[in-house]
């Protein structure tokens, strides 16, 4: 999704759309990303989504796709799944209530 929006905002005049990545890991970040990261409508936010998100840009969409997916860590670590799951999905709702989206 974020190489799609990338493309439209490369390949499309006027596109014009900011895009926000919640990154866990700079150095990952670089890795999958590279010079894309060097674009003026890239921000990076490197803070733990599970307490209250400050975004200081204005926001017109919200796409919650951060979870632990391997199946493996439910039965070995539930609550570690599910602890992180709802406090993200909190703290991002709270944040689309912020900013009425």
């Amino acid at each position: 999704m974020v190489y799609f929006l990338i493309y439209l905002n490369e390949n499309l005049k006027d596109f014009n759309c900011k895009i926000v990545l919640s990154v866990r890991s700079m150095q990952k970040a670089k890795a999958i990303y590279g010079d894309y990261l060097n674009r003026d409508y890239i921000f990076l936010y490197n803070k733990d989504l599970s307490e209250k998100i400050k975004i200081d840009i204005k926001i017109d969409y919200i796409v919650h796709a951060a979870s632990i997916a391997d199946t493996k860590y439910f039965q070995k670590c539930p609550v570690d799944v599910i602890k992180p799951n709802i406090l993200v999905t909190y703290n991002l709702l709270e944040l689309a209530k912020e900013n009425d989206i």
